[in-house]
């Protein structure tokens, strides 16, 4: 880890930098953030209090680049593939205080990796505005050419968004609401009678938000069904149009929409 970590410019000392490797190291291990359980884990001989104190310091006093990190967590991906990002948001009250975080993430061997993410000032959903500015960190570093799609549920849509996505060349594949309109019509209109792990698209692109894009519904393996948008260039092409793809939503296994909420 320490050896990967060099090959970025953290703009750190030696020291600093192997506490940082333990740390990640100590994350993965204890799937735990309390700075009692990481410093547990922790190399070295020194008491449990000197090393609390010691990951006090480190983040009081040290402050990383997000786009040093956001390239670090791309560096394990094949650079010969495109990657599919999610975007998500996180809420919850610590005592008075809202705790709200819009994040993106990469899919890396089936793990969701958080590239860049914005603390939202309030509780509830995102709005265009500040989704637009987080996507656009994130192509700072990571180019829409080398972006398969990106994944998002039903919170994640208006015109706006989905404007500067398609501007961006950035192929959304993000659920819709029942009552969404598409077309001139609610999306729940178009697809009925579909049985569990089955994908069932419209016979032709439709205009969406102000965007025209693929719609699909899939029942998913609880019997929830679920409509979605694409790109009609994101991810793999499906072998006919209107046709029904057995667990496949243009070229996302349906397993990956379920372990992402979508």
């Amino acid at each position: 880890m320490l050896a990967h970590l060099a090959k970025h410019s953290w703009g750190l000392r030696a020291p600093s930098l192997a506490l940082l490797a333990a740390l990640i190291l100590a994350l993965v291990q204890r799937e735990d953030v309390r700075l009692t359980k990481l410093a547990a884990q922790l190399p070295g001989t020194a008491l449990q209090r000197s090393k609390i104190k010691q990951l006090h310091r480190f983040f009081k006093n040290i402050r990383l680049s997000e786009d040093v990190l956001a390239r670090f967590v791309l560096s394990f991906a094949d650079p010969r593939k495109r990657l599919w990002l999610v975007i998500d948001r996180t809420n919850w009250r610590l005592g008075k205080t809202e705790i709200n975080i819009l994040l993106v993430a990469v899919i890396l061997n089936g793990q969701a990796l958080p590239l860049m993410w914005t603390l939202l000032p309030h509780g509830g959903s995102s709005n265009s505005a500040v989704r637009n500015a987080l996507m656009g960190r994130v192509l700072h570093v990571l180019p829409a050419k080398q972006i398969a799609g990106l994944l998002g549920d039903r919170e994640f849509i208006g015109e706006k968004w989905f404007k500067f996505l398609n501007k961006s060349h950035v192929a959304p594949c993000i659920r819709l609401k029942a009552n969404t309109k598409v077309g001139g019509m609610p999306v729940w209109a178009l697809f009925k009678g579909i049985p569990v792990d089955e994908v069932r698209w419209w016979y032709r692109p439709l205009m969406v938000y102000g965007v025209s894009l693929r719609v699909c519904a899939v029942r998913d393996t609880h019997g929830h069904l679920l409509y979605i948008v694409v790109h009609r260039h994101a991810g793999a092409r499906p072998a006919r149009v209107g046709g029904i793809f057995p667990k496949m939503v243009r070229g996302v296994p349906l397993q990956a929409l379920e372990a992402v909420g979508i």
